[in-house]
């Protein structure tokens, strides 16, 4: 299976981000709701496990999608397809992810189109995430970015991206909250690899839809 191939078959379904949102909304209902996201405070050991796409240069760029954006990249192909092929374009920037956060986005997408395509998206994610871990019922997104020591979260959540919430995230971990689309704009890998690895910057060296 490849990115392509799962691309092509969710183009048979006509999703729309409204319908990922309320989705996760009833999600979020039947698994008897998330923590509130203050409970990141609490957050203060880091499980990383050994990630699968470990960097020759180092960890490199370390980055949370949330629910919205993982079944976007998916279903919608639109801002968020383009932040994720970001990552998966550049073995030096990295996808971090709890089972919890994955479980969460295999039910909306399976709830949108098929057990079939959401379980084979949960295979392909599966095996390029940096794997976390974290207590049940904390957020998962910005567990996930705790955790895994990330620097960007990028979420369809405006509640993750208001002006309070990143002041207040701001005050336990440096984290950057964006949605798809203003990360996009911002995200400037040949300014950062250089500035990781201070050689110049070869481009992005990964097939996104491989």
């Amino acid at each position: 299976m490849s990115w392509g191939a799962l691309f092509n078959r969710a183009t048979e379904f006509e999703v729309t981000e409204p319908a990922i949102a309320k989705e996760r909304g009833d999600v979020t209902r039947r698994t008897g709701g998330q923590a509130e996201t203050g409970d990141a405070e609490r957050q203060t050991t880091q499980e990383t496990e050994s990630p699968t796409t470990e960097s020759e240069h180092g960890e490199g760029v370390r980055v949370v999608a949330d629910t919205g954006v993982l079944a976007g990249d998916l279903l919608l192909g639109n801002a968020s397809r383009a932040v994720l092929d970001e990552v998966r374009g550049h073995h030096w920037v990295v996808l971090v992810a709890s089972d919890e956060l994955l479980a969460v986005t295999r039910e909306i997408i399976a709830a949108l189109t098929t057990t079939t395509l959401a379980d084979d998206w949960h295979e392909q994610i599966r095996r390029e995430r940096v794997s976390v871990s974290h207590p049940p019922g904390d957020h998962p997104a910005l567990a996930s970015a705790y955790r895994g020591n990330a620097r960007h979260l990028v979420t369809t959540n405006e509640e993750l991206t208001a002006t309070g919430m990143n002041l207040s995230v701001q005050s336990h971990m440096e984290l950057s909250i964006r949605p798809p689309d203003a990360f996009q704009t911002l995200f400037e890998p040949e300014s950062l690899y250089e500035g990781l690895f201070e050689e110049a910057y070869p481009g992005p060296d990964r097939d996104p839809r491989a």
